[in-house]
């Protein structure tokens, strides 16, 4: 019986010691556990941190810049912007450009009346590309027929010496372009600056000298 008893503390000592040890462990793996925990928190806390600053930052950087694109151009400014769009424009660009500048003179039209009848052709979104930031949308051959008629497009083209389906799409790219180069704040000129604009850039153009 002694031995037995005695055998039984023996068995009773080592479970208490094997528990002991794996209590140990799992406290360790805990206490690991919650430092490698604390250690990803603080640094997700430091990148939020840094974060914000970056955001501010921006936020402060952005805010600079459209105080600048407050101030309200000048002709000078909007003389310059049309020179360097008609000097990256091909010979038979600027012969289309120059008689579509004309025939818009003659027939009493200006930028304003050319936007409502590509928003009412609904090409809002076209118009939006070029006073916007971005790309600008080319027109199509077929936008630009609706939006002038054929028989404007034949005499542009007939002056111009091309023909109207080429002259279509040449006025497809060009629009756009001056219209973007009136815009540099994301919005019409006043109507002044409009009319002296295109004036500018009409004669640049019969003068070829570009």
């Amino acid at each position: 019986m002694d031995a037995v008893l005695s055998l039984f503390r023996t068995f009773t000592k080592e479970l208490i010691k094997l528990g002991l040890v794996a209590y140990e462990a799992v406290a360790d793996a805990v206490t690991s556990t919650s430092e490698a925990g604390k250690a990803l928190w603080d640094e997700a806390q430091a990148e939020s941190r840094a974060a914000t600053r970056l955001t501010s930052e921006g936020a402060r950087i952005v805010a600079d810049t459209s105080i600048d694109t407050t101030r309200p151009p000048t002709l000078d400014h909007v003389k310059e912007r049309l020179r360097e769009g008609a000097q990256a424009l091909p010979q038979s660009h600027r012969s289309v450009l120059r008689e579509f500048l004309e025939w818009m003179r003659r027939e009493g039209k200006d930028v304003r009346w050319l936007i409502d009848r590509l928003e009412e052709g609904g090409l809002r979104a076209h118009v939006a590309s070029w006073i916007g930031p971005g790309d600008n949308r080319p027109l199509s051959a077929g936008q630009i027929e609706q939006t002038l008629g054929r028989a404007h497009i034949a005499k542009i083209a007939e002056g111009a010496g091309q023909s109207p389906s080429v002259a279509s799409e040449i006025l497809g790219t060009v629009v756009p372009m001056v219209i973007d180069k009136l815009t540099p704040h994301g919005k019409l000129l006043h109507e002044s600056l409009l009319g002296e604009g295109l004036t500018f850039l009409a004669d640049l153009l019969v003068a070829a000298v570009v």
